[in-house]
């Protein structure tokens, strides 16, 4: 309560100029990615990328966006505003002026996914390693998904920050292509498991973590799971009764098919529910099954990169890690 009180204040005496600072060195640095990127590329050399419009329109004319004046960027919202006709995002059926996107907002795509949603086949680097390496750094990810992950340009990042951001990165980098033993990189990852990642190096581990998103297809799990619409037996206030009055019990998530569920289930990534309580998984909800199903085998095939599931239960059985969840009594 008191850091609001003390935020409000700080806007109302000198708001504007700090937002403004906020954006322009948010702008910055975005335009410093986007150069580094270009940059490597040319000479057959790879680095992160932002998720940002390659081109912008300025004065009348087509210009890359790091060569586009950081001023210019920092005050129109026009470079920001998703459209169908530069359609570099993806959203193609879009409305016009629906949305723009939050420069300070930082989204940071890794290798592994092309332009067109088609994962490559070799030399992706999933974005949760890479997050990983950067809390060794005290560089902390608002969220992490499969390729990308994002960070805040917020009141008190400066530009040390930023630069930290940027060494950081190299320094992943410069581990990866030197095919550095991953027991240099994740001393206690490789303690904690040692069978399992004692030979690894950092590629080879991003190389194995990549072939098993892309050849177990969750990505396009998660997209199914999140396009049904789960068919509701009651209210959720009326699954929270029954979880009041002790009316639930724990089911394995491979056997909850035609269970009505008790509590919300949001697995991050993307931090979205795919079910309220009080949903039934049938029908096409069957998907949403499949996608957990997917995320504890991924799980117990890579132990260490446990993802937040909101509404999930893990329970060790023997070696393997089992997901379970409340539902409703029959």
């Amino acid at each position: 309560i008191a850091s609001l009180d003390v935020a409000t204040r700080m806007m109302e005496d000198n708001g504007i100029t700090i937002l403004g600072d906020i954006i322009r060195e948010a702008v910055q640095l975005r335009r410093k990615m986007a150069d580094l990127e270009r940059n490597l590329h040319r000479n057959g050399d790879w680095f992160f990328s932002m998720w940002q419009p390659p081109t912008v329109k300025y004065k009348g004319n087509s210009v890359e966006f790091a060569d586009c004046p950081n001023a210019y960027l920092a005050e129109n919202q026009a470079p920001w505003v998703l459209n169908n006709q530069d359609n570099w995002h993806g959203f193609e059926d879009i409305e016009e002026n629906y949305v723009m996107l939050d420069p300070i907002k930082l989204t940071i795509l890794t290798p592994g996914i092309d332009n067109s949603g088609n994962m490559l086949d070799h030399g992706g680097i999933p974005a949760s390693i890479v997050s990983n390496f950067l809390i060794k750094h005290n560089i902390v990810c608002e969220k992490t998904d499969y390729y990308s992950f994002l960070l805040l340009n917020s009141l008190g990042t400066n530009r040390a920050k930023q630069g930290s951001l940027l060494a950081a990165l190299f320094e992943f980098k410069k581990l990866y292509d030197s095919d550095t033993p991953l027991e240099s990189v994740f001393p206690e990852l490789v303690r904690s498991y040692p069978e399992r990642y004692g030979s690894e190096t950092l590629k080879s581990h991003c190389e194995a973590m990549h072939n098993y998103l892309r050849e177990h297809k969750l990505i396009e799990l998660m997209h199914r799971a999140f396009e049904v619409i789960p068919t509701p037996a009651m209210l959720p206030v009326e699954a929270a009764a029954h979880v009041v009055r002790g009316n639930v019990e724990m089911v394995d998530v491979s056997a909850i098919n035609n269970r009505t569920v008790a509590v919300m289930l949001v697995p991050y990534p993307p931090g979205i529910p795919v079910m309220m309580g009080g949903e039934t998984v049938s029908g096409e909800a069957n998907a949403i099954a499949e996608y957990l199903l997917a995320r504890e085998k991924f799980e117990n095939m890579f132990p260490g990169y446990e993802g937040d599931i909101h509404g999930i239960t893990r329970e060790r059985r023997g070696e393997q890690t089992i997901f379970r969840t409340l539902c409703i009594k029959k």
